[in-house]
């Protein structure tokens, strides 16, 4: 994916699509833009009118990942939370070198249910 700022991109994949509620745009439509890249340490897009931003600092003992998720609808900052709760799980096990045993989406709707 080109990653300079001002590119465009999107999912085609309907399962996420629906999942994730991104079934306003059913084309499959890019819904995302980079709005900043700085390589390796930031990177900031909007996303279905979102503006996510992750960024990695060094620390001594390694590195330090912090990353916004600026909403525009407060609802959905529950599901959202259990959300990217979930995916840094994945991220967590795949750092550590472990299979991923679970369905992450199924996963997010468990900690979305539950309170995450």
């Amino acid at each position: 994916m080109d990653s300079r700022r001002g590119t465009v991109f999107g999912t085609e994949d309907d399962e996420q699509r629906r999942r994730y509620g991104m079934t306003d745009d059913p084309s499959g439509a890019p819904n995302g833009r980079i709005l900043r890249n700085e390589a390796p340490y930031v990177l900031e897009y909007e996303w279905a009118g979102e503006i996510l931003t992750w960024e990695i600092t060094s620390t001594a003992e390694g590195s330090r990942l912090v990353f916004t998720n600026v909403l525009t609808d407060p609802d959905a900052a529950g599901p959202a939370a259990a959300g990217w709760e979930a995916g840094l799980e994945v991220v967590e096990a795949q750092l550590a070198g472990q299979p991923i045993t679970w369905n992450p989406l199924d996963r997010a709707e468990e900690l979305a249910t539950r309170g995450s």
